[in-house]
């Protein structure tokens, strides 16, 4: 309208409407005047036909309207959007009197402050919100002159927070706009952190070797030719992202890292502690991607031509992490003992820190295992080692402390298990702030407490905070979304909102499938879940269940999960094949399958072959149940099982 030589003058919420396909549109032209006709009269950009709550001061004064004011009022409307409330009263208590004083005199709250007293959650990360309150600002200056010249600037600003660009309101500090554009460009910064990561490893060997041994002139020699082979190395291979040079095409982050794959094996051959060097860094990266095989390929490469040492130690520490992230927990719990019983060897500082580490990892599969014992111990000695260290990993104790609240947990111990959870939460956001992606675990660990104590309607709101938090740090449907999501699909469930939570597990589900593949251990179980609960809730899940692969035989879960497809699977067939079900459901109990599972199994034999022993048998599991399943439940009473 601006463009036009049209001023709106009564911008406002009812003014402001998006119909079904998401179009905006802007309506009530009706009291809207020309900016710039010849017989501009004051009288006519100056009458009083406005809507008192989001005028602009110089309105409110009788003075002249202009694009500014236009330019004001969709301030107020944004920051009531974000806030809910009025940005010169925000307790929403002033008269209409009042309120106009105030727009008239004062300066508006900052938005965030008026967000905390509203009690609702940021939209954006800090950065962001620290930008959008600046912005909002600038548009609600009480001067006219000091806020935009035009809306295009308004909205340039506006579009620079959406895209997490530096806006120009604000200056932001040294370190946060390389982070943002880090976070922008993340094909780029991720390559340049590969070789950043690659240059420091080489540059720190080649200071520790000049440490232990001074006089080796020709040791510290060959590491300066490695450094520089290995930024040429690296050169050529970025040098694919120049539009010159892929012709215009648009280059991934997994196509980079097999070019510079096949270039190592082509290239390198004849210095293998440089070629190990970088495997494992580009390994670490495709397991960032969720390229879990690759990832294990290449650490195998890698191992295949290095020797015993802390080199070796730490190449099979990272073969294990890649194992716990297949799902292949015994794999990966017998590659890092092996890893640490290689660096208990070593006395340097190097094997000591990669020690921290391994031990740390080691956790994660002991507790997929059950081994809570041994898990405990693992992380316990992680966190005792790493409090030793001149300058002690806040983050990695924090990390520890939630292994050590999920090794609590699984034992039952519910309050030790959330002080573990608190205390690692408030070190994270100490040091990465609210949105980090850390914080966001913590949470979803806390919901899960909430979960086991019945509190079904807590644990649901720090899911879907933990996912809100998780898809603004990552800016896609990370795999750390899948976690949370699920779980919220579960406890959905047992609130007996069936299909909130189907429409939860199925989403959890694709995110799994589309980081980790189809077979992966987590895809099937949470697709198990989703296909059981379809069968509660009266939908045929035989296409589906049929088109299930069986679990793969090498991964330590795979029994219970074949298992617990067999048992569906004939239940969706309708129940006729009942040795098949009598067989399932033994198996579910010989496995020690969760309790949930187990109900629904001893509910489904009981509903196709009854007899009183089984009926008995579903009613006593489903009752046990806590928190109770709600659908559970109602098949129970739909099948006689209850009073």
């Amino acid at each position: 309208a601006h463009a036009r030589a049209v001023l709106h003058r009564d911008l406002k919420p009812a003014n402001i409407l998006v119909d079904d396909q998401g179009q905006l549109k802007l309506l009530d032209f009706g009291v809207a005047t020309l900016l710039d006709v010849t017989d501009s009269d004051p009288a006519l950009t100056s009458a009083r036909f406005f809507t008192p709550r989001y005028a602009a001061p110089e309105q409110l004064a009788g003075e002249v309207a202009t694009t500014a004011t236009d330019i004001y009022a969709l301030a107020v409307v944004i920051y009531e959007l974000l806030s809910g409330r009025h940005p010169h009263d925000p307790d929403g208590e002033g008269a209409q009197g009042t309120l106009q004083q105030r727009i008239m005199s004062c300066e508006a709250m900052p938005l965030r402050r008026a967000i905390a007293i509203s009690g609702r959650q940021a939209a954006l990360a800090a950065h962001r919100m620290r930008d959008l309150e600046a912005v909002l600002a600038h548009a609600l200056q009480t001067d006219p002159q000091a806020r935009y010249p035009a809306m295009e600037a308004f909205a340039d600003e506006l579009q620079r927070v959406l895209d997490d660009r530096p806006v120009q309101t604000r200056v932001a500090g040294a370190l946060e706009r390389p982070w943002r554009w880090a976070r922008r460009h993340r094909l780029a910064a991720g390559m340049a952190l590969l070789a950043l990561a690659s240059l420091l490893t080489g540059s720190g060997v080649a200071l520790w070797q000049g440490m232990e041994a001074r006089q080796q002139r020709d040791a510290a020699l060959l590491e300066a030719a490695r450094a520089e082979r290995l930024g040429t190395f690296l050169a050529d291979i970025f040098r694919a992202t120049n539009p010159a040079s892929s012709r215009g095409a648009e280059v991934s982050a997994r196509e980079l890292l097999d070019r510079g794959r096949e270039r190592i094996a082509n290239e390198l051959g004849d210095d293998p502690l440089l070629r190990a060097r970088l495997q494992s860094v580009m390994a670490d990266t495709y397991r960032s991607l969720g390229l879990y095989d690759e990832a294990e390929a290449m650490l195998v490469e890698a191992l295949a031509s290095s020797d015993l040492g802390v080199r070796r130690a730490m190449l099979l520490s990272d073969l294990g992490w890649v194992h716990a992230f297949q799902g292949r927990h015994e794999d990966s719990a017998g590659r890092l003992r092996e890893s640490i019983a290689l660096l208990r060897q070593d006395s340097s500082h190097d094997a000591r820190d990669a020690l921290i580490v391994a031990l740390q990892r080691l956790a994660t599969p002991l507790i997929n295992l059950g081994q809570s014992d041994a898990a405990e111990a693992a992380a316990s000695e992680a966190l005792a080692l790493d409090a030793t260290l001149p300058s002690p990993d806040l983050s990695r104790q924090a990390s520890l402390q939630g292994l050590l609240g999920s090794v609590a947990y699984n034992r039952g111990d519910l309050a030790g298990a959330r002080a573990r959870y608190e205390m690692a939460l408030e070190t994270q956001k100490r040091l990465h702030g609210a949105g980090h992606t850390a914080v966001a675990v913590g949470l979803g660990n806390l919901a899960t407490i909430a979960f086991r104590q019945g509190d079904l309607t807590g644990a649901i709101r720090l899911y879907r905070e933990a996912i809100a938090m998780q898809r603004a740090f990552f800016g896609v449907d990370n795999v750390q979304v899948a976690a949370p999501m699920a779980n919220m699909g579960l406890a959905l469930r047992r609130l007996g909102r069936g299909t909130e939570a189907l429409a939860a597990l199925r989403e959890a589900a694709t995110i799994h499938a589309s980081w980790s593949g189809d077979a992966h251990p987590m895809t099937l179980q949470v697709r198990l879940d989703t296909l059981e609960l379809a069968l509660l809730l009266g939908i045929d899940a035989e296409p589906e269940l049929t088109a299930l692969a069986p679990a793969e035989a090498n991964k330590s879960s795979s029994e219970l999960l074949n298992c617990r497809r067999e048992f569906l699977l004939a239940q969706a067939r309708g129940g006729s094949d009942r040795g098949t079900l009598v067989a399932g459901q033994a198996c579910l109990e010989r496995l020690e399958a969760p309790a949930a599972v187990r109900a629904h199994a001893a509910l489904g034999l009981a509903r196709a072959a009854p007899t009183p022993e089984r009926l008995e048998a579903a009613r006593a599991r489903v009752q046990a149940l806590q928190p109770r399943d709600a659908l559970l439940d109602a098949a129970l009473e739909a099948l006689g099982g209850l009073p």
